[in-house]
């Protein structure tokens, strides 16, 4: 990574698996052990929202006097009925739970979306944007929805079953939610994709520097921003 970057400083990221599902002594040392390594200067912690029980929050909380942390929560949509297909175990209620006692905290927190999952619409991709607009995120990563193999949800593409969001349809809708999104949130990602061996669909997703110019392109036709539409109720 320092040859690649020419960097010497770098952030701890925990990012697969659930990174607060452990007794909160546990996590103490993983964490600090991380910390402890030469040119460590700060943490990133990816989890769940229903893993966040208030001595992991204290102890986040205590790191975070000591040293940069942003907690990151799998939030990916606010429709219940997407969160139940995607069996997640949890509905919206507890993002906004956890989301709260974080903050009362002084935690910085990031945030993961899903735009595309299948059965939403643009409209409840927008509706997820307002609910999340005003939680206090100081960073949001935006992912499309894909298929990887041997999945249920491969399962499920392969009989017909479900559509994927097309390209074109997700540049539009990352608009839609970012011009909802406040203006001084950090936006960390734009979309996602996955090693091409174990990809099904969609092909775009591995081309995400050509996402990311799309985007800025449909910013630029629209004649609008990020925030552009933040506190608006359409």
């Amino acid at each position: 990574m320092s040859a690649r970057y020419t960097s010497s400083k770098y952030i701890a990221y925990f990012q697969p698996s659930t990174n607060t599902y452990a007794p909160a002594e546990k996590l103490e040392r993983l964490y600090r052990e991380a910390l402890a390594e030469p040119g460590i200067v700060g943490l990133a912690i990816g989890t769940r929202p229903d893993t966040l029980p208030d001595d992991v929050l204290d102890l986040i909380a205590d790191l975070s006097k000591e040293t940069w942390v942003c907690l990151e929560i799998g939030v990916q949509t606010a429709c219940n009925a997407s969160l139940d297909f995607l069996n997640r175990g949890h509905h919206f209620e507890v993002v906004t739970d956890a989301t709260v006692r974080a903050k009362s905290r002084g935690i910085r927190l990031g945030a993961h979306f899903i735009l595309g999952i299948p059965g939403e619409s643009r409209d409840e991709i927008r509706r997820t944007a307002r609910l999340t607009a005003s939680l206090g995120f100081h960073s949001i990563k935006l992912h499309n929805l894909y298929v990887v193999t041997n999945t249920p949800l491969a399962e499920l593409y392969t009989a017909g079953k479900i559509t994927l969001i097309d390209r074109s349809e997700y540049i539009s809708s990352v608009v839609d939610f970012l011009e909802i999104f406040p203006p001084d949130v950090v936006v960390e990602r734009l979309a996602g994709d996955a090693p091409s061996e174990f990809l099904i669909a969609p092909p775009w997703s591995c081309e995400k520097g050509r996402v990311k110019q799309s985007i800025e392109e449909e910013f630029r036709r629209r004649g609008t921003f990020q925030g552009a539409n933040f506190g608006s109720e359409e």
